[in-house]
Formats: structure tokens, sequence, C-alpha cells
């Protein structure tokens, strides 16, 4: 049977102030993420780290976004295996909306 690819929205919500995860691969999938957009909707400075998790920690990104700031981080087609983890933390919890974007192949 050939592989189905699905293009979605992967996660989406607001950042806990601790590393958290967001996405997790499901069985039997390759995912490949494609952007990650996060907005500053604080009156204050934020700092968002972008983990992913194949095993350990590996930190990617970190951003700080001005207050009303905006940011999209291009993934260009990352790689990820079943079980892998998207994590994310923010220097205040509720204060970053992201929305984590990509392709699922089952």
């Amino acid at each position: 049977m050939a592989a189905t690819y699905t293009e979605k929205r992967l996660a989406s919500g607001q950042i806990a102030a601790t590393l958290t995860t967001v996405y997790t691969v499901p069985g039997s999938t390759t995912a490949l993420m494609t952007q990650l957009w996060l907005y500053n909707e604080a009156a204050t400075v934020e700092t968002v780290t972008f983990t992913v998790n194949d095993g350990s920690d590996r930190t990617l990104a970190t951003v700080e976004l001005q207050p009303g700031e905006y940011s999209i981080i291009e993934l260009k087609g990352m790689a990820l295996n079943t079980g892998d983890l998207i994590k994310l933390d923010s220097t205040n919890a509720s204060a970053v909306n992201y929305v984590l974007s990509g392709v699922e192949k089952v």
C-alpha cells in the first residue's frame, strides 16, 4: 500500500513556563516539520526555547520576542520518527501563542 501524506497543524496553543511536550510523532509515522509560528501577546519580553527529543533533549532554537512581536521559524522539512517529541517553553506561562505545522507520513 502507498504511503499517505497529510499536511496539517500538528499542535497549537499557549506555551508553558516549563519545558513541555507539545507534539509526539504517532506510531508508524514519520513527521516533517515545516514551520513554527510564535506570537507574544504579553506586555513583557518573552524568551521561547524550541527543543526536539529523539532520546534526549536537544535545543534547536531560542527566540526572544518583544511585546506584540511574532516570529516564524522555518523548519525546512525537519524529519522526526515515531516517538520523537517537540517541546517548548517560555519565560512566562500563557504569554506566547504557537502553531506547529507539518506533514505526517503513514
